[in-house]
């Protein structure tokens, strides 16, 4: 009796996991319809784009809309930074050249504007900036951000799923003198590896005024000229104006490598304004010597055990010597001995004479 209890007891409490309502996974989704646009404006003009923000999610959302500035680091890590709100317009800081106009439902988080958006909904977003005069001919860049806030949990929710911020890359080339400087500083190889695996650094440095988009080659030949490795390290990778981009790694030739080998680099980068004359091709040679790592341990072996034999044989002489010493000293010990008391010998010799 008490078994059928048990059993009908769990059925219910089955089927009332079943039957009651589970809480909903909300899924908010952002989307644009343009991730970039290029500009050609001289200083002192002025330029409008707009962008379509899309909630293709199933929840509504809010999206804050704001504009930050690229930062390339000293070794090319790229950043991006948010200016503080009413900083004013400087040449120096193209995110304070740019206006936004979000539309009549605009409201505010602080000073940062924001939309609302409905499952679904579609809201266009109209910019427009204008480059101060004195601006230095070349490529910048401004990024404008489209940012979901965290939303409040409701009861009917057991977790709700952001995607974070997408922006919308504005490049604009301010008109004038284009000066195209690409350098390879450094290409960095280490001379001696114990091994087959070669570490490498390589840096781009864009000392010119305007993009550039590179792509680097390495590889890695014997005395003989016999290519043992060919890789890409770089695949249109932009190098932006006044800045650096960097790729480090190991290079790892197939085979044992032995002896003295050559790694080159080759970068190819195309010449600005023009479709029919050849790329420009940097390119930097560095020599590295190889010893498998079996070759060194069994140099190690050899020139341990040479060692261990050289200090062996040292103290067996050492120890000759010592027992040469004490020999001798026994003898010296001896003579001087019998020259003390006499020999018996010589006196009896002496009288009969």
């Amino acid at each position: 009796m008490l078994r059928r209890k048990c059993a009908v007891l769990v059925i219910v409490m089955l089927a009332s996991a079943l039957l009651l309502p589970t809480p909903a996974l909300a899924e908010r989704t952002l989307a644009l319809s343009t991730g970039t646009f290029d500009f050609n404006v001289a200083a002192g003009q002025t330029a409008k784009g707009s962008v379509l923000v899309m909630n293709s999610g199933d929840e509504p959302l809010e999206v804050l809309v704001y504009a930050g500035n690229q930062v390339v680091d000293a070794d090319g890590t790229v950043r991006f930074i948010v200016p503080t709100p009413g900083g004013g317009q400087t040449l120096d800081n193209p995110s304070s050249w740019m206006r936004l106009d979000l539309g009549e439902s605009v409201k505010s988080a602080g000073n940062v504007p924001f939309i609302e958006l409905a499952a679904g909904q579609r809201s266009p977003v109209e910019f427009e900036f204008t480059v101060p005069d004195g601006v230095p001919p070349g490529d910048y860049q401004i990024m404008l951000f489209f940012e979901m806030s965290m939303p409040p949990k409701t009861q009917d929710q057991a977790q709700a799923t952001v995607s974070g911020r997408l922006a919308s890359r504005i490049h604009i080339r301010v008109e004038g003198e284009v000066v195209q400087r690409l350098e390879i500083k450094p290409f960095y190889v280490r001379g001696f590896v114990l091994g087959s695996t070669i570490p490498y650094t390589l840096m781009l440095q864009n000392s010119g005024n305007v993009d550039s988009v590179a792509s680097a080659k390495v590889t890695v030949s014997s005395t003989s000229g016999r290519e043992v490795m060919s890789s890409s390290l770089l695949s249109s990778t932009t190098v932006y104006a006044r800045s650096n981009t960097e790729t480090s790694g190991v290079l790892a030739p197939t085979g044992t490598l032995f002896g003295k080998y050559t790694v080159k680099v080759d970068v190819e980068y195309p010449r600005e304004g023009t479709s029919t004359v050849p790329p420009e091709i940097l390119s930097e040679t560095r020599t590295v010597w190889a010893i498998p790592l079996w070759f060194a341990i069994g140099v190690v072996v050899v020139v341990g055990g040479l060692a261990i034999w050289a200090s062996w044989r040292q103290a067996v002489k050492a120890a000759e010597r010592k027992a040469n010493a004490r020999r001798a000293t026994r003898r010296t010990r001896r003579t001087d001995l019998s020259e003390t008391n006499g020999d018996p010998a010589s006196d009896q010799s002496s009288d009969t004479e």
